[in-house]
């Protein structure tokens, strides 16, 4: 873990091939790029690196969000873009999980039911699915808590508690899932999401890569840098999002390197 100076930080950066950027907190807040991002980006394809746009937020889909990094100056293509909804696709279809209730947004509902496999339903689930829902009622979440207490499986999407914006925090699903938790007292089947391996499963059916040839850029250290350190690749914290240097004590996941933001590298 190492603040350095910015030439080494560039030089160390730059001769990598493979870049995972985390979005909300690392390259925008909101609907605001961090000054320097957009540059960074296009440098990167300039120089043909293979670049992918993460992201745990289930709350838009794909498309919306390619038209929001573009909107902003990103040069990102559809195939660059992985999200958390992906995920779960791809593991409601490896567990034959045909009908899910799901507390997410119309978007993300949407991404669901054109899989073609997956049907978002009101009645006789077989799983119950929580999102990043920006359209919770308290009607939608009593049902869910019924469902999970008849003994339904449920799945969380991605375990961020709070999605970074340039207003402040806006409570996200893991705050959601906490509150089902809690209320009663059964957990998750399984979190998806980063830093989750299905994530990393589809990451490398997008990209053949050495570890070694990987880094990760992010501003949480419970997931983006985690993912990092669980796959042995190395990793730039930024500190313009969530987590801060404060919470190095806090958590066992240790970054390669640490600056303010990714303008340090333009």
């Amino acid at each position: 873990m190492r603040s350095v100076a910015t030439s080494r930080l560039k030089t160390w950066f730059f001769q990598k091939r493979v870049y995972l950027f985390d979005l909300d907190g690392s390259l925008y807040l909101g609907a605001r790029p961090i000054s320097g991002a957009v540059k960074l980006l296009k440098k990167l394809e300039a120089q043909n690196k293979e670049i992918f746009y993460l992201s745990n937020n289930s709350s838009r889909s794909d498309r919306a969000l390619l038209q929001k990094l573009r909107k902003m100056g990103f040069p990102a293509k559809p195939q660059q873009i992985l999200i958390s909804t992906h995920i779960l696709i791809r593991y409601l279809q490896k567990k034959r999980f045909r009908r899910a209730f799901v507390l997410g947004t119309p978007a993300m509902k949407r991404m669901l039911n054109q899989s073609k496999q997956i049907r978002c339903v009101d009645e006789n689930p077989q799983v119950v699915v929580v999102g990043f829902d920006k359209t919770l009622t308290y009607a939608k979440l009593l049902r869910a808590a019924q469902w999970i207490s008849q003994g339904l499986p449920w799945i969380i999407t991605h375990p961020d508690l709070f999605c970074p914006t340039e207003r402040g925090p806006e409570p996200d699903c893991g705050a959601i899932a906490k509150l089902l938790e809690l209320s009663t007292a059964k957990k998750a089947v399984v979190t998806l999401g980063k830093s989750s391996p299905w994530m990393m499963e589809l990451l490398r059916e997008s990209c053949f890569f050495k570890a070694s040839e990987v880094v990760v850029v992010g501003d949480r250290l419970t997931t983006d840098i985690r993912m990092a350190v669980e796959n042995k690749f190395e990793s730039l914290f930024v500190l313009s999002g969530d987590h801060q240097r404060t919470d190095l004590r806090k958590h066992p996941w240790k970054p390669s390197f640490i600056a303010n933001s990714v303008a340090e590298l333009v």
